[in-house]
């Protein structure tokens, strides 16, 4: 593979293709989220009532999950892929021990439909998302919900924690994003768009949150001082999904209906290359742990779910960011206390 380092690429190389498509569920597919340790398995959720896991390449499931007694509406892995949460149509969570293909815990705490659910990066809890417009949190230890956070005045579409373990970001149809400190637990800050938040996604080493929105922008947010960094034009349809490339933080890949696009985000975004991609229902993707020169894509419609491969060599990733290597340092950083409070401390 040739290095992604801004060089101009081959178009006359394939750059993403259909990996593989299968009929997931018996009806209609609802969710479908990567395991990020391995980049090679899926969990799928659907109106079977049922959680499916696949190997990617692989043609059948891994594994079948039920006891769901209505629609899976949501699924995630824990960062190392030894357990899942899955939630329901009728609110009911269900934690599952992929070793012994077994649910191990049953919660219901949300009265609405389960929208949305994470783990915690140290795996101690998880989040949910309701219809409900609730976010609870759930130690896995202690087998309860620990805490309940209102706010939100729509469903709750999406859950993220932090990965210093130390926030939890909610999204919504209200279209506010807010940001909870978990040792306080309360809020901390709201960021606003001007549509549902349909993706999120935390810089891997800056406290810097990208949310994506049915107002077809991504924007980028300060989480050391709680300001706007930048925001995108408007792309053509909503953003599906959003990732921080790890091996070029100052890269972000952002997923429509009909591509992606790679963006330098600082210090205002800049479109460096898009990929047309036909991955219609795209909602899941990341680049591969053990090839960083591939981003896998998951989508799915209907009955089916389909797999992507985005060969990101052939894509135009600027190697260097577009401000000093300081000035990036400094974002995502607290502000600086007034002269006076300094010299008094």
């Amino acid at each position: 593979n040739a290095e992604y380092m801004g060089d101009v690429p081959n178009m006359n190389q394939k750059r993403a293709w259909k990996l593989q498509e299968f009929v997931a569920h018996g009806s209609q597919v609802n969710c479908a989220h990567l395991g990020r340790k391995s980049g090679q398995v899926l969990a799928t959720g659907g109106d079977d009532n049922s959680v499916n896991i696949w190997r990617i390449s692989k043609a059948n499931a891994i594994m079948n999950l039920t006891g769901h007694r209505s629609a899976v509406e949501c699924v995630a892995f824990d960062q190392n892929e030894e357990t899942l949460v899955s939630g329901s149509h009728g609110g009911g969570l269900k934690i599952w021990d992929l070793e012994t293909q077994k649910a191990v815990r049953n919660h219901s705490g949300h009265n609405a439909k389960c929208s949305s659910v994470d783990f915690h990066v140290y795996g101690i809890c998880f989040a949910s998302g309701s219809l409900d417009t609730n976010v609870k949190i759930w130690d896995v230890r202690r087998k309860t919900c620990i805490q309940t956070y209102k706010g939100h005045t729509r469903e709750v579409t999406l859950t993220r924690f932090s990965p210093d373990g130390r926030w939890l970001v909610s999204g919504g149809e209200d279209g506010v994003v807010k940001v909870w400190d978990l040792t306080a637990g309360r809020l901390v800050h709201d960021f606003s768009h001007d549509g549902p938040i349909t993706a999120l996604d935390f810089h891997p080493e800056h406290l810097v949150l990208a949310s994506g929105s049915a107002d077809r922008t991504v924007k980028f947010w300060d989480l050391g001082q709680f300001r706007l960094l930048s925001s995108t034009d408007v792309d053509a349809t909503r953003i599906r999904a959003i990732s921080f490339l790890r091996e070029k933080q100052h890269a972000v890949l952002s997923a429509t209906q009909e591509g992606i696009k790679a963006w330098s985000w600082t210090p205002s975004p800049h479109v460096n290359d898009s990929v047309d991609i036909g991955w219609r229902g795209i909602v899941d993707i990341y680049p591969s742990p053990t090839n960083p020169a591939q981003l896998i894509g998951a989508a799915f419609n209907q009955t089916f779910v389909s797999l992507w491969v985005v060969d990101l060599s052939l894509v135009q990733i600027p190697s260097q960011p577009r401000i000093s290597l300081d000035d990036l340092s400094a974002i995502g950083s607290p502000p600086l206390p007034p002269a006076s409070a300094a010299s008094a401390a």
